[in-house]
């Protein structure tokens, strides 16, 4: 079998390793350079703590709030779109307390299972300086301490280790916090990566597995027979293949109304 993958992140530059080993002819491609979009500009955290889902009661309020602040981590240009108007509808039909406890043990295991993995190949001899020392939030007043409380007895509900911390205990841990930093929390599972040094490692490991790789290279359409995809049309010419995978991040819908 022949697998095309869309997008050289680390979805599609794990999802070409994994494949590779089973002996799938690989190809992937990249429309930039390997990991240089959302993979690089990201903290690179395996949150393993992080089980709550993003659509949850309170999130759309304040991310209104939000939207027309450029400087926010939740700025969206007001438009007449139908498909940000049908999304956001969507989003706030999700944020429900049922969806958030329905989602949250299948983040648990996910995450759980994605930090095994990298593990599993930080012990392969891939050099990402992989680093597991755990993650300190810290809250600056009452209504982030309350917070705090109420995600600590959420994820023991879960069995997600997680420790409150008072002002002492914050800095044994973090030593030069500020002074009005007086809670915190602690969560010892989540690990760090290189971004950088992760795409790297595995995209030489990849080649050396047989995955060719193609960056540089932008696709311009979608050639399907049928109901089936046949062919991607790109710059650099025609690749066809008997699957394909989109891995392109905030494009990947872009390739999808193409099919």
């Amino acid at each position: 079998m022949s697998v095309i993958i869309v997008g050289g992140g680390v979805i599609g530059v794990c999802a070409a390793y994994y494949l590779s080993q089973t002996g799938v002819k690989v190809t992937l491609i990249e429309k930039n350079t390997l990991g240089g979009a959302a993979t690089h500009g990201n903290a690179c955290w395996i949150a393993t703590s992080h089980i709550e889902s993003t659509a949850a009661p309170g999130v759309l309020s304040q991310g209104l709030k939000w939207m027309l602040d450029s400087s926010s981590p939740f700025s969206i240009k007001p438009r007449l779109d139908l498909d940000l108007i049908r999304w956001l509808l969507q989003f706030r039909a999700a944020a429900t307390e049922d969806n958030v406890a329905r989602c949250a043990p299948i983040l648990r295991d996910l995450t759980q299972r994605s930090l095994h993995l990298y593990k599993d190949l930080d012990a392969s001899g891939l050099n990402f300086d992989f680093a597991q020392q755990g993650l300190v939030q810290i809250q600056f007043d009452e209504k982030y301490r309350k917070a705090a409380i109420k995600e600590q007895a959420m994820l023991a509900d879960y069995g997600v280790e997680c420790h409150l911390l008072d002002r002492d205990d914050l800095r044994e841990l973090v030593p030069n916090l500020q002074p009005e930093v007086e809670h915190g929390l602690f969560k010892p599972n989540p690990a760090q990566i290189n971004p950088d040094k992760f795409i790297a490692a595995m995209a030489a490991r990849c080649r050396a597995q047989g995955v060719t790789i193609v960056d540089g290279c932008a696709v311009l359409d979608v050639e399907t027979q049928g109901a089936k995809i046949v062919s991607l049309k790109t710059d650099q010419g025609q690749y066809s293949a008997d699957q394909f995978i989109f891995a392109a991040g905030a494009w990947t819908s872009l390739l999808a109304k193409k099919v």
